[in-house]
């Protein structure tokens, strides 16, 4: 079975948080650290509002250092002809994918790639309250 989870950026700190989102009032919220869940509820589980567009899917897939792999994640990979291409996991058509060194949309090759940071690193999303 794969496993399902998201991210997002605290609205309060420079932060991710991991677990699954959910909208309500305008706002995007992360559901996370779950104790106890049945078909009806989840009882124990901590909400932590998060930057809306911050909020990106885990591939299923691990880096070659064993790392989860999420959309929105900048990563390096061999480049066509030698050296290292950098670019970012997007989700297209149905699928993940990269850009590639020569070409765009380019499967995930994993084991040949290395998540270096994040399209939200650094500050450049900015709070939108």
């Amino acid at each position: 079975m794969r496993k399902i989870i998201f991210r997002g950026k605290r609205t309060d700190k420079d932060e991710w948080v991991y677990g699954v989102p959910f909208f309500e009032d305008d706002r995007c919220y992360m559901i996370h650290d779950l104790f106890i869940c049945d078909e009806y509820q989840c009882t124990g589980a901590t909400n932590t509002e998060v930057i809306p567009r911050t909020v990106t899917e885990f591939t299923g897939l691990y880096d070659k250092n064993d790392k989860e792999i999420y959309e929105g994640d900048v990563v390096t990979m061999p480049a066509y002809g030698g050296g290292k291409h950098t670019t970012f996991v997007y989700f297209k058509n149905g699928k993940f994918a990269v850009n590639g060194s020569h070409y765009y949309f380019k499967d995930i090759h994993p084991g040949k790639m290395e998540v270096i940071g994040t399209m939200f690193d650094k500050g450049e999303v900015e709070n939108e309250q």
